[in-house]
Order: structure tokens, then sequence, then C-alpha cells
């Protein structure tokens, strides 16, 4: 049971935080990786760390399907302070199976908006 509460958490530190905050697990704790590397390793964790299949990609409003990209792209907004506004694109335009609103949106906008590396900063934004 500890294994399926924690690896989600471990998942995104290694994926969407080394991504968006440029953290890492530190290399001496070897135990850690370990056991994450073990834990990714069987057979029925691979099965649900798969790439999306035909009937998420028919059914979210996201457009990558490899699952690291998919995992960026679903935290995107997360990371940024912005689920609201994810939320009422999505309500507002109505949201589109493969069709991220969230991001057509910050294209068209147009703004920098990368995600602040400064930890102690207020806003995730940098404007």
């Amino acid at each position: 049971m500890a294994d399926i509460f924690i690896l989600p958490f471990m998942e995104r530190v290694v994926v969407v935080l080394s991504h968006y905050r440029n953290f890492f697990v530190p290399p001496s704790l070897n135990h850690l990786i370990t056991w994450y590397e073990t834990v990714l390793a069987r057979p029925s964790v691979r099965i649900a760390t798969l790439d999306r299949d035909e009937a998420s990609i028919s059914t979210y409003c996201y457009e990558q399907t490899g699952r690291k990209e998919y995992l960026l792209e679903v935290y995107e907004c997360q990371i940024r302070g912005e689920m609201k506004l994810f939320k009422e694109l999505n309500e507002k335009k109505g949201a589109q199976a493969g069709v991220n609103l969230y991001r057509e949106a910050m294209e068209e906008d147009n703004n920098d908006r990368r995600v602040c590396e400064v930890k102690t900063c207020q806003q995730c934004v940098v404007s």
C-alpha cells in the first residue's frame, strides 16, 4: 500500500518538478532511487504508467500521448497557479478530447509564462 501511495509523488518529483523547478532527487538518497526504479520495473506499474491509450486520448482535453510529456502538460497550469483559468477556459469554450484550451490560450497570449525560478517568490509566473 505504501508503494501505491508514494509512487505518484515520486513520479511528480522526477518528471514534473525536475522540468519546471530544476529539482532532483540527490544521489545520496540511493535507497529512495533504488526503490523508485524497482517499483517502476514491476509489471503492474509498467502497465499503469504506459503512454496514453485511445480511450484516454478520446476522453481528456490534453494533447500529449507520451507519459512524461502528458504529465508535464497536465501539471502546467497547476505549477503556474492557474487552475482557475484552466477550468474557466474548459467550461466557457467547451472541453474537447485531445485539445488543450489552456495551452492554446497561453500561445495566443504570447506573454512570457515561464515558471519563476525564485523559490521564495509569491508569484509563480514571470511577467
